[in-house]
């Protein structure tokens, strides 16, 4: 339960920033050598990540590495890229086709782990509606 409310309160914050400052596209192209923290309407990241990312959005797409934890708040999320630690998400719709090196642990109205997809941990998923093809080990 702690872990949920630090969860929330984290991307509350990020959303209020997020729309304080009007970032509506961010695409990441470069490698991110520390924790990256980030909030707008569109969030692409193209780079593979040194440490966690926590993102906040509307529509979010992760096709690079993360090596540290995911954490992530929006509308849609697309999850391409292997998170070597824990995945946390709270999305209205989650697409995750990749690999995971810990737990999965989402809040969503749909949620589909297609057949790439591998958590090597939990899986503890609250949906409406979740399409699981891929595997927890």
């Amino acid at each position: 339960m702690k872990t949920l409310t630090t969860l929330i309160v984290a991307l509350i914050s990020m959303l209020s920033f997020g729309q304080a400052k009007e970032v509506k596209e961010i695409l990441i192209t470069t490698l991110q050598e520390d924790d990256t923290y980030l909030a707008g309407e569109n969030i692409r990241i193209d780079a593979l990540v040194q440490g966690d990312l926590v993102i906040a959005g509307g529509s979010l797409t992760v096709n690079d590495s993360i090596n540290g934890d995911l954490i992530a708040a929006g509308g849609e999320l697309f999850l391409n890229g292997y998170v070597t630690d824990d995945v946390r998400l709270a999305v209205g719709k989650a697409t995750i086709d990749s690999k995971i090196g810990d737990d999965l642990i989402v809040f969503g109205g749909e949620v589909t782990l297609t057949e790439n997809a591998v958590v090597h941990g939990n899986l503890k998923c609250t949906a409406g509606r979740i399409n699981m093809k891929g595997k927890v080990l």
